[in-house]
C-alpha cells in the first residue's frame, strides 16, 4: 500500500510539469519551424518550468502555476473564439475545437496541480 501511495504523490508532481514542459517544447518547436522564428516567451517558461522541476522552489511553482492556470483560460476562450470564426462548420473546425480544448484542458488541470501542491507546501497559517 505504501509503494502506491508514493507513486501517486509523485505522478502528482511530476506529471504537471512533464505535461507543461512537453507543452513548452511544442509551442518552441512549432514556432520556430512553422514562421522559422525564435518564441522567446516559451523559451523562458520551459527554462523557468525545468528550473522549478529541480530546484522545487515553493514561491516559483505558485507563480508559475498561476501564470499558466491564467494562459490556459485565455487559450480557451481563443480556440473558442476561432472556432466561432469559421463561416461553415466542417471537420476541420471541429479538429481545432477538440485539439485546443484538450490541449488547454490539459494546461489548467496541471498548472492548477501545480499550484495546489505549491499551497500546500507554503502553508500559511495564522
Amino acid at each position: 500500500m505504501k509503494n502506491s501511495t508514493n507513486f501517486y504523490k509523485l505522478s502528482g508532481r511530476t506529471l504537471p510539469f512533464l505535461y507543461l514542459s512537453g507543452l513548452m517544447l511544442y509551442w518552441l518547436a512549432d514556432t520556430y519551424f512553422a514562421i522559422n522564428s525564435f518564441n522567446y516567451v516559451s523559451a523562458i517558461l520551459l527554462s523557468l518550468l525545468t528550473a522549478q522541476f529541480f530546484l522545487k522552489n515553493k514561491i516559483l511553482g505558485l507563480s508559475l502555476g498561476l501564470v499558466i492556470l491564467v494562459s490556459s483560460v485565455i487559450m480557451f476562450l481563443a480556440v473558442i473564439s476561432e472556432y466561432y470564426n469559421f463561416k461553415l462548420l466542417n471537420a476541420e473546425a471541429n479538429k481545432l475545437l477538440i485539439y485546443g480544448c484538450l490541449l488547454s484542458f490539459g494546461a489548467f488541470v496541471s498548472s492548477t496541480t501545480m499550484t495546489v501542491n505549491n499551497l500546500k507546501r507554503i502553508n500559511i497559517r495564522k
